[in-house]
């Protein structure tokens, strides 16, 4: 959260993103760095850096972070964590009242994920897929352009999939929602909502192969500009940049005009 922007020195905002990252379920695993990336000046930066910096020394004399140097702190990951370790990091309110947002991200070795709630609509904004096997766009020339563009393979994606209309693409619950809680199961994340239509609960578990929904009606998953792919027996096939790769799932799936209806009182999506 950098100093000299807006959000960087709102204590409001400040605080919300500290209880996100640090108060809130993270699987074990919180992380942030605080300081400027670039030359602005001190007059720019010190408001912001100073209340972050005050924000770092009421949490670590509360017991709730530890202060370290960056070395310090991947000497200490790679000790701790033999492969990459499932994460999250869970928005359980929202600092922007009028929006009333709602948003989880889950993130390990063979995927991540977002869910979200806008206005009582639950769905899932972004699920990708990670493959060691996916070559990253400059790994054997340089990129000779201004930017640089990386990438992974989408399941989901609500940005990239849609066009003048922001939710052309998406993996959609039935009905309207409310956030109940976000906890961890061993080393499993729950994400718990009920539908303030009919008061059905709705389970969301993560492990690190799958995805399983228990409850919440039909699943829309639905593809927006996307069109490079298939299903069979079961799975999804898909091609992004020349790659093929796949998806396997539980549940019953009837094809609609741009994506899929997953019905079923259980549903999976299979990773590894």
């Amino acid at each position: 959260m950098e100093p000299v922007y807006h959000y960087g020195r709102s204590e409001h905002y400040m605080r919300w993103f500290f209880e996100t990252f640090f108060e809130n379920e993270n699987l074990g695993v919180g992380y942030t760095q605080v300081g400027q990336e670039n030359t602005f000046g001190w007059e720019a930066m010190e408001e912001g850096i100073k209340l972050q910096y005050a924000l770092v020394d009421e949490y670590a004399k509360a017991g709730k972070i530890k202060v370290m140097k960056m070395c310090d702190a991947g000497e200490l990951f790679s000790k701790t964590f033999k492969s990459t370790p499932p994460v999250c990091i869970s928005a359980e309110r929202d600092p922007v009242k009028t929006l009333n947002y709602r948003s989880i991200w889950y993130s390990c070795k063979n995927y991540r994920m977002n869910i979200f709630l806008d206005k009582g609509m639950l769905y899932f904004r972004d699920i990708m897929k990670f493959d060691e096997n996916y070559e990253e766009n400059y790994a054997h020339e340089p990129c000779r352009q201004p930017s640089a563009e990386y990438d992974t393979l989408p399941v989901v994606d609500e940005r990239c999939w849609s066009g003048t209309n922001l939710h052309e693409a998406g993996l959609d619950f039935d009905g309207k929602y409310v956030l109940s809680e976000v906890d961890r199961d061993d080393d499993k994340l729950v994400i718990s909502a009920k539908c303030e239509e009919n008061g059905s609960d709705v389970k969301i578990l993560l492990d690190e192969n799958s995805i399983t929904v228990c409850g919440g009606g039909t699943l829309r998953w639905h593809f927006g500009n996307f069109k490079d792919y298939r299903e069979e027996n079961n799975t999804i096939y898909f091609k992004h940049n020349g790659f093929d790769y796949k998806v396997c799932v539980e549940g019953e799936l009837t094809p609609e005009a741009d994506g899929f209806n997953l019905e079923g009182e259980v549903r999976k999506f299979i990773f590894a």
